[in-house]
C-alpha cells in the first residue's frame, strides 16, 4: 500500500463513488452475458450459429459515446456508434458479474457488443503488490438487433 493511502481511505472513496453513480447520475446499463454452455456448436469449426444470452443484469455506470453515424449501403441505412462504459469493480463484484468480449450492453434503447476491456486504472495511480484495478472500461460498438435475437419481434398490429 502507498504510504499515505490506507484501507479506510479506499473504503470511503468506494462508498462515495458508488453513491454518486447509483443515486445521483443513475445511468442504467443492462449487461447480457453469453450463455456459452447452452449454445449448439457447428461440427466443422466449433462456432455457434445462434448466440444465446442470459437474462440481463442491471448495473449503474458512466457512459461516454461518439455521435451516431449513418452509412448508406446497398440494403439501406446502417447506424453505427461506439461507446465506452465504465463500471466500478466493487459494483461488478457485488452483482457477481464480469463483462467479457462478446457480451452485450443495452443503453439508451440500443445494443452494443463489447470489443475491448481495459483495467488499468489503479488505486491512487500507484502499482503495488496489493493494488487492484479500480475501474473497468468496456469499449463497444452498436450491434444489429436482428442478429442478437434478444428482443421478441413485433407481430401484427402490436406497438
Amino acid at each position: 500500500m502507498p504510504l499515505f493511502l490506507r484501507q479506510r481511505d479506499l473504503d470511503l472513496f468506494n462508498t462515495m463513488t458508488r453513491d454518486l453513480v447509483d443515486d445521483v447520475i443513475e445511468i442504467p446499463i443492462f449487461l447480457y452475458k453469453l450463455a456459452i454452455n447452452s449454445m449448439q456448436r457447428d461440427d466443422l469449426y466449433g462456432d455457434s450459429v445462434e448466440k444465446i444470452y442470459y437474462n440481463p443484469v442491471q448495473l449503474y455506470g458512466l457512459i461516454s459515446h461518439d455521435d451516431e453515424s449513418q452509412d448508406n449501403t446497398e440494403i439501406g441505412l446502417d447506424m453505427s456508434q461506439k461507446i465506452k462504459a465504465n463500471f466500478q469493480r466493487d459494483v461488478l463484484r457485488t452483482a457477481n458479474v464480469y463483462p467479457e468480449l462478446g457480451d452485450i450492453l443495452e443503453w439508451n434503447h440500443a445494443f452494443y457488443e463489447i470489443d475491448n476491456i481495459n483495467e488499468n486504472q489503479l488505486e491512487a495511480g500507484i502499482h503495488t503488490d496489493q493494488s487492484w484495478s479500480y475501474n473497468i472500461e468496456c469499449s463497444a460498438h452498436m450491434a444489429r438487433r436482428s442478429k442478437l435475437q434478444i428482443e421478441p419481434f413485433r407481430v401484427g398490429g402490436e406497438i
